[in-house]
């Protein structure tokens, strides 16, 4: 079998051979289709190849007559040649072509709806999406559900679910690979507890609380392994200057010092030098 020469063209997932190739001769013209997946006529289109008894067919279809989303799972099949046998089909991704400059391009949605939750890129590249609330009305009565999204796939799953329902909490990437989730508001305001996710199992248990509530503080993973959480809200109007630190050894939270004003949904990034810079 030649190489199919298109760029980045993945192996397939799942295919399968047709016919004897004897029985399978194909008749004139020139037709495609495809399963399992969205067609676009305003996405990118894709180069299909096609598999023949004499290896690749390079006239089969540099381009299908209608697109897909790109690294959208499809399967191409009832591709007709002149006068050539089909000996096999594949199903494959599309290839990863870059996006134009700028192009902003969709993914599947979601499993629910999510307002003020969290997202956190693991190291195998996966991303959890914790917590939040469903939109208005609903802010006390957060989400404690996990998602994990495939760029992969392009693609949610359910991913677990946290101690209590959070949303306008704090996601931190510790090293040991957890994720440590602190504070935001649940039922009856903001929270002063806090939990450890472990990706490899899908399970969150309790860590230390915090020594005050919190919603809206900013928490940053520091040289040391430590966490800084800053600010926030501790009850409806009540904004924080406070910081405390995370220690992941004790698993317990220490007071530190305090900001010049009081913050709450600002920023804090950590600096090349080991300070770290709040804005907002």
């Amino acid at each position: 079998m030649r190489y199919f020469p298109f760029p980045e063209w993945r192996p397939a997932i799942r295919g399968f051979t047709a016919q004897d190739s004897r029985k399978t001769t194909c008749a004139d013209g020139l037709r495609f289709g495809c399963v399992r997946g969205k067609n676009d006529s305003g996405s990118k289109r894709i180069p299909v190849p096609l598999l023949t008894a004499r290896g690749i067919c390079a006239s089969a279809l540099e381009e299908a007559d209608m697109g897909f989303h790109w690294n959208e799972k499809v399967m191409v099949y009832a591709l007709v040649v002149p006068s050539v046998a089909v000996t096999a089909l594949w199903a494959g991704l599309s290839p990863k072509l870059p996006p134009s400059a700028g192009e902003l391009v969709p993914t599947a949605p979601m499993k629910v709806a999510r307002a003020s939750h969290t997202s956190t890129l693991l190291p195998s590249g996966k991303v959890v999406i914790a917590g939040g609330f469903a939109g208005s009305g609903s802010e006390r009565n957060p989400y404690s559900s996990l998602e994990i999204f495939d760029p992969a796939m392009g693609a949610f799953s359910l991913g677990g679910k946290l101690t209590i329902g959070r949303s306008g909490h704090s996601a931190t990437l510790l090293k040991n690979r957890k994720i440590l989730f602190a504070g935001g508001w649940g039922e009856f305001g903001p929270q002063r507890s806090a939990e450890l996710y472990d990706p490899a199992t899908g399970t969150s248990v309790a860590t230390g609380d915090m020594s005050m509530p919190r919603g809206g503080q900013t928490a940053t993973l520091l040289a040391n392994g430590k966490v800084l959480l800053v600010g926030g809200e501790r009850s409806e109007g009540h904004i924080l200057a406070e910081a405390e630190v995370y220690d992941p050894a004790s698993e317990a939270f220490s007071p530190t010092g305090s900001m010049s004003a009081p913050r709450v949904a600002h920023t804090a990034t950590l600096l090349a030098d080991g300070r770290v810079l709040i804005t907002g």
